[in-house]
């Protein structure tokens, strides 16, 4: 699966249509998403996308999930990509989502996976103490093994910038709500139905905001994505990319 992002050899798309951008989650990298690549393709072509401050990319100071869906919108427009389709994952989808309401146009479609745009003051709790040093730092943790694999050597710095942009959404929310009704492609999302990260019902809820949007409901949880069922989620995205030709 080629990459787009900087630092990279650039991604030859003259001529090119109907390519899926996949987006992967927080803590992750590109590579993440080759499994999601390996049951779309040959059907649909795929491209990786690293997001700012992960997989190798410089480490900023800090960022936001504004700043994140900047560097999104920037790194597929250096594709030359005309309206790719856009899959996020997970942080991804949260980067895809708040990119779909401040860049319009931008996208033909996208289908969000275990989004959550909704953060109080016990979900934001909740992301931080998983991202606290206190947590990831202890014998065995497998979130910080998760880290070390897809960050390298710096890992615990991508972990604080990761904390530092949850615990900022007390002061400035991840999404505009009120811009969510303006989205202006079709939108799929899918929810897990029992998930450590985000619920059912805020993909309902997330549905019903966006005037092109349709739910697809995901039996059992999103995370790990180890755990996901790659080849039934292949199968709907392709279909559902088709269906708006």
């Amino acid at each position: 699966m080629p990459q787009a992002t900087p630092g990279h050899r650039p991604v030859e798309t003259k001529g090119r249509e109907n390519v899926i951008v996949l987006v992967h989650g927080g803590g992750g990298n590109a590579h993440e998403m080759q499994p999601f690549a390996d049951a779309i393709q040959p059907r649909m072509e795929c491209i990786g996308l690293t997001l700012i401050g992960h997989g190798g990319r410089p480490i900023p100071a800090g960022y936001t999930l504004d700043d994140m869906a900047d560097d999104l919108a920037a790194n597929i427009r250096r594709t030359g990509l005309k309206q790719p389709f856009l899959f996020g994952y997970c942080g991804g989808a949260i980067a895809v989502l708040n990119l779909l309401t401040r860049y319009h146009g931008i996208a033909k479609g996208a289908v969000l996976l275990g989004p959550r745009y909704r953060f109080d003051e016990d979900v934001i709790r909740h992301y931080t103490h998983l991202l606290s040093e206190d947590f990831l730092l202890r014998p065995g943790s497998l979130l910080a093994k998760g880290f070390e694999e897809t960050q390298g050597p710096r890992w615990i710095e991508v972990a604080r910038n990761q904390r530092r942009m949850f615990e900022a959404l007390r002061e400035r929310p991840a999404i505009d709500q009120s811009r969510l009704a303006a989205i202006d492609c079709p939108v799929m999302v899918i929810g897990p139905t029992d998930d450590p990260l985000t619920t059912f019902a805020e993909a309902q809820d997330l549905v019903r905001a966006i005037p092109r949007a349709e739910l697809l409901k995901l039996n059992g949880p999103a995370h790990p994505p180890q755990l996901l069922p790659y080849p039934q989620i292949a199968d709907h995205t392709v279909r559902f990319f088709q269906s708006i030709g």
